[in-house]
Parts: C-alpha cells; structure tokens; sequence
C-alpha cells in the first residue's frame, strides 16, 4: 500500500491474496478435522471474516480503480479553469446540487 497524494493506493494484491488463500487452507483442515465440534463457531466466524476482508479488498481496488481513471478526467477538466480553487468550486456546486435534487 501507498500513500500518493492524500490517499492510499494498494499498489499490488499478491500479498493480500496469498495470506488469505493460507487462511483459507487452514480453516479448511480444521474444519476436516474430527476434533472440529467444539470450536465449530468460532471457525465459522473466521471464515466470514476472511471472506469479508476479500470482499473489501476488491470492492476498495473497484473504487481504486474508478477513482485513477476519474482523477485522470478531473485533471484534464480543471486545465480548463484558470485556478484549482475555481475548479474545486465548481465541481462542489455540481456535487451539491446533484445530491440535493437526489435528497429531495
């Protein structure tokens, strides 16, 4: 993970991926052992959290994703103003008045 410009950017997955696929093997043998009933629960609850932690990973590299093409879109945008603040108050205008017409 990277810090790039005030936010953070996961610059490579394999990490994550291959922790959780361990994980994920681990549980699984516990889960095939007959020793399993007592902690049955409990394992149960690490594989949701597992999951979720995947879930999360690939919804925040979605959103990466969107955002590095959007940001790209944004730049070439605000060239057109004559100061970043002007583009930043017009982009919050538009922001601002999308989500009041969606509120109301």
């Amino acid at each position: 993970m990277e810090f790039v410009l005030g936010h953070f950017k996961i610059k490579s997955t394999e990490e994550i991926n291959k922790t959780i696929e361990e994980h994920q093997v681990s549980l699984a043998t516990y889960k095939a052992s007959r020793f399993i009933k007592p902690f049955l629960k409990e394992v149960d609850k690490w594989e949701r959290d597992i999951s979720h932690v995947l879930e999360v990973t690939e919804l925040w590299l979605a959103v990466q994703r969107q955002w590095l093409y959007l940001e790209v879109k944004f730049a070439l945008f605000c060239l057109t103003f004559e100061t970043h603040d002007d583009c930043f108050l017009f982009l919050e205008h538009l922001l601002r008045r999308r989500y009041s017409s969606s509120i109301s």
